[in-house]
């Protein structure tokens, strides 16, 4: 009788790790960027490379650029991951398949995002200004091929 129990035992472990091995993640890198014509003042704010600066300088009218925040996200299959952001942010990302549906708050508010889901394959950018217009939010994602860990704070739904 107790061979019978551990073959089951094994059998439903196997099948349970195969089970999540089909279950993969998809790993998105974000980088939250405040675009202003004024100086840095927040002292977490980091330069950005100067290649991603001419990027974004030809696209948007700021003179300066500071990445305030990065990291990876991995989202299982119709999970969505909130990311608390510097300043009031909050970057709100649902995966659908291949597809990703992204929203941006500020200060409670959504401010910037997807209309609908849509397939990231290579760089994407969300950007929302500030009511004054002194300065600019840029969300920058892309996804990563070889990742697989789930390191956000995500939920399944």
């Amino acid at each position: 009788m107790k061979p019978a129990l551990i073959l089951l035992f094994l059998v439903s472990s196997i099948l349970f790790c195969a089970d999540l091995a089909a279950q993969d993640a998809r790993t998105y890198h974000y980088q939250f960027i405040r675009a202003s014509n004024k100086e840095p003042s927040n002292t977490v704010a980091r330069p950005i490379s100067r290649h991603l600066k001419s990027q974004l300088a030809s696209v948007f009218r700021w003179r300066n650029f500071m990445q305030l925040a990065d990291g990876d996200c991995a989202l299982y299959e119709d999970e969505t991951a909130t990311i608390e952001l510097p300043e009031g942010g909050e970057l709100q990302l649902h995966r659908n398949g291949e597809k990703l549906d992204v929203r941006l708050y500020r200060n409670g508010r959504r401010c910037a995002g997807t209309g609908r889901s849509q397939a990231i394959v290579g760089r994407f950018i969300i950007s929302a200004g500030d009511q004054g217009g002194s300065d600019c939010w840029i969300i920058l994602l892309e996804p990563e091929k070889h990742k697989t860990s789930p390191i956000g704070t995500g939920s399944r739904k």
